[in-house]
């Protein structure tokens, strides 16, 4: 699956630019990263970006969860509106923590570019994890051969996450029609033998380019 690794992908620098979270979890096929309080979390089918030092992993966020800090203990229903339960209790944000998950489909070390395609080593844990930037995500996605890593990693959100995917590389490409017709273009010719399976993916993407 990484065969498709000589796509270069433009990067802009993120020298000034502020992590959204680190990573806690790390591995040469997923990441988790946790996010800093504050944060927003990434959307599912968009990509960010794990750095640490001149190595730099890209991979698409396929999972979004909050849970609590505390093992061992259960978030429970406390029966009211949501900005009253703020009002009354203004801790409780404290006690969350926002967790993400995310499929490795990139790598590179700096100054070069990164390349589409599974990275050789895990990136660091504690490494900073930051948004994937319009530019970057328009020029990641020219090509679509990523998309073999995702139709070949075994996940019950494979379908859903090809969406979102191609929805968030659509906004990022400005709305441009051409990004999701290259899309399906590039999922029909890997989903030759499952034409049901592509064609429900290609008609929730239908509103984007009719």
């Amino acid at each position: 699956m990484t065969g498709e690794g000589m796509v270069k992908v433009e990067t802009d620098s993120w020298e000034g630019q502020k992590p959204i979270g680190e990573v806690i979890q790390s591995s040469t096929t997923l990441i988790t990263g946790e996010c800093w309080e504050g944060k927003e979390p990434p959307i599912v089918g968009s990509i960010v970006r794990a750095v640490s030092g001149p190595y730099q992993v890209l991979a698409v966020v396929s999972e979004v969860r909050q849970t609590s800090r505390d093992p061992y203990r259960e978030p429970t229903a406390f029966g009211v509106h949501p900005d009253e339960l703020h009002f009354q209790q203004p801790q409780l944000s404290l006690l969350l923590r926002t967790q993400f998950t995310a499929l490795c489909v990139g790598r590179g070390v700096s100054p070069e570019p990164p390349s589409q395609g599974l990275p050789e080593r895990p990136i660091p844990l504690h490494s900073a994890i930051f948004p994937l930037s319009p530019k970057e995500a328009r020029s990641f996605t020219r090509d679509w051969s990523f998309l073999t890593i995702i139709l070949h990693h075994r996940s019950e959100v494979g379908d859903p996450l090809l969406i979102s995917l191609c929805r968030w590389a659509y906004q990022a490409h400005g709305k441009d029609p051409s990004c999701v017709v290259a899309f399906g273009r590039a999922l029909a010719s890997l989903l030759k033998g499952d034409y049901p399976r592509l064609r429900f993916v290609l008609r929730q993407l239908e509103p984007l380019h009719s």
